[in-house]
């Protein structure tokens, strides 16, 4: 992988936006062509799914659901890498519920993060993401949380990616076999 030179310093915005995750989009990592995913002027425009597949959405209450990235480098070896997190709640104490955070558990997925201001960003890109925990709560008082609480990692050579958003419908639709 060859370095490329420094292209367009920052200017600090004056407007503020809003923050915050929506939801995620999550498929099973094996069920994305990798190799096939093309990206024009750094935003993803294809993210070719094999058939039979689609991405699943968990939608989130306001201010629950985060994703971050740390990118990190080592002086001694030269070489980096990203690491992304991805917290989200699944508010509902049920069996179907319950099921579905143990099916996250154990798979490696592809997750996209939707914010709040429309945006989609790719992660795990590389290989995949994991649960990492996975906690049910039943709650304290009358209005406490009652659910799972599940937190996803990845580490990768490849950082969060905008997706184009004219492809999101597409993989939300289950590919014909």
């Amino acid at each position: 992988m060859s370095c490329t030179a420094l292209a367009q310093g920052f200017i600090p915005k004056t407007c503020k936006t809003v923050s915050g995750t929506k939801k995620f989009m999550i498929i099973e990592f094996e069920n994305i062509d990798v190799a096939g995913i093309v990206r024009t002027a750094n935003v993803i425009t294809t993210l070719p799914k094999l058939d039979g597949s689609r991405f699943w959405e968990y939608n989130q209450k306001a201010e629950v659901a985060n994703w971050k990235e740390t990118g990190s480098s080592t002086t001694k070896e030269g070489a980096f890498k990203f690491e992304q997190t991805a917290t989200f709640d699944l508010n509902s104490l049920d069996t179907l519920s319950r099921k579905e955070a143990v099916k996250l558990l154990k798979k490696t997925l592809m997750v996209i993060a939707c914010d709040n201001d429309g945006t989609f960003w790719l992660l795990g890109e590389d290989y995949g993401m994991d649960v990492t925990s996975l906690g049910t709560d039943g709650g304290v008082d009358f209005s406490s949380f009652r659910g799972s609480k599940v937190e996803l990692k990845a580490m990768g050579f490849t950082e969060a990616t905008e997706i184009d958003d004219a492809i999101i419908a597409d993989l939300l639709v289950v590919t014909p076999i």
